[in-house]
């Protein structure tokens, strides 16, 4: 039924969008200002997550807020529905490093491509050192990147995260900018064939960026390690949370419908 749902609200506004901006903007990205581009897949998106019955959590935003110049978001990474997410909640437009299968799925690969994506070969080593140089030169031009470290997705969400990849923290420190660690839970659930809940919990928590001088002298595999251990204790504690949430049977309760309209206001807290 939530894949009916969907598809009865939102498929005639995603086509309608597809022939009016999606595909020029993925097709010839270069001919359009990114902020143009960014805006235009950003309104798409908040248009259908507010319709996918998501009750947001939303901590630390602040830190997000406060950051000026380039940086490096490290979230980890439990569903493609993360990527959405970390685009409804950003004025401010954010470029993706995404492995290169992200760039076929459809309407994903689209909204990637079309806000200047990334995409790594994993079996092409010349390739990604291509594309981490791109990273740091974006880094100098004051972009935001997003790259999971996980490098792909934790499937066994009561599992401990993947290890986070050092040359994802090699790049930043390089450039010399701050990383910035995220931890969510719950995206997972969103598009679950199992179940069709009234309202599905997600977490997501910005936590303080740590500057430069506090990791340079560091390897990257110690960053790496460092990160992944911030974002795993606040994991951990979503997780409890959810739980909680989810034996208190908040799930089968409707949304009030404002709500739907508000969920994804940057500057609140929820």
């Amino acid at each position: 039924m939530k894949f009916f749902r969907l598809v009865f609200s939102c498929g005639w506004h995603i086509l309608a969008c597809y022939f009016r901006w999606i595909h020029k903007y993925s097709r010839h990205p270069e001919k359009y200002p990114l902020e143009e581009r960014y805006a235009a897949a950003r309104e798409l998106i908040l248009f259908v997550m507010k319709r996918m019955r998501i009750k947001l959590e939303l901590h630390g935003f602040e830190h997000f807020l406060n950051q000026k110049g380039g940086f490096l978001v490290a979230p980890n990474h439990l569903s493609m529905m993360d990527v959405l997410f970390e685009v409804a909640l950003s004025e401010r437009p954010l470029t993706f490093v995404a492995k290169i299968e992200a760039k076929k799925m459809p309407f994903i690969g689209s909204i990637l491509t079309a806000m200047d994506g990334l995409f790594l070969d994993r079996n092409d080593l010349r390739q990604n050192v291509i594309i981490m140089r791109e990273v740091g030169k974006r880094f100098a031009e004051g972009k935001v990147i997003v790259i999971f470290p996980e490098g792909t997705r934790q499937k066994n969400r009561r599992a401990p995260l993947l290890p986070f990849h050092p040359g994802t923290f090699k790049v930043a420190a390089k450039a010399g900018v701050p990383i910035l660690p995220i931890a969510e839970y719950g995206t997972f659930r969103i598009f679950d064939i199992h179940h069709d809940y009234r309202q599905n919990l997600v977490q997501y928590t910005v936590m303080e960026p740590v500057l430069p001088e506090e990791y340079l002298q560091s390897s990257s595999p110690e960053v790496a390690a460092m990160i992944q251990n911030k974002v795993q204790v606040e994991v951990n504690r979503q997780r409890e949370l959810d739980d909680q949430f989810m034996k208190s049977g908040e799930q089968h309760k409707k949304l009030p419908k404002p709500y739907w309209y508000e969920a994804f206001e940057p500057n609140a807290e929820k």
